[in-house]
């Protein structure tokens, strides 16, 4: 399970209990950037949904938790991986539901060798 905006490469989603809460979740996934360009920063949308995968796959997605919006500020060079981690509060123990992530913006740092500036897509 993946998804693509540009040049950033979101994989290996996963959401992971916390022993010492039960009621929090931690969320991970792997984000490599396959371009040229130092990824600078990232707008992400989160939803949990319902996890269909034993039952009929023709039913739509039961949205559980969201869509909510995080920004992340990261510097991510060109061919690097980095692994990122959310906490998920009032998640609830018995809560079948996987996560959904849609990138809707990336920032790169356009010109190394420039001033600082930013693109957004």
């Amino acid at each position: 399970m993946g998804v693509t905006q540009s040049t950033l490469n979101i994989a290996k989603i996963r959401l992971e209990s916390t022993p010492q809460d039960e009621t929090s979740a931690v969320l991970k996934f792997d984000m490599s950037n396959a371009g040229s360009d130092t990824v600078r920063a990232v707008v992400f949308q989160i939803s949990l949904v319902e996890d269909l995968s034993r039952e009929r796959t023709d039913a739509p997605e039961r949205v559980v938790a969201g869509p909510f919006t995080i920004e992340a500020k990261f510097d991510l060079e060109p061919v690097e991986t980095a692994e990122y981690e959310a906490l998920l509060r009032n998640v609830p123990t018995d809560c079948r539901c996987v996560p959904r992530i849609r990138v809707l913006a990336v920032r790169f740092f356009a010109d190394a060798g420039a001033h600082p500036s930013s693109v957004w897509d």
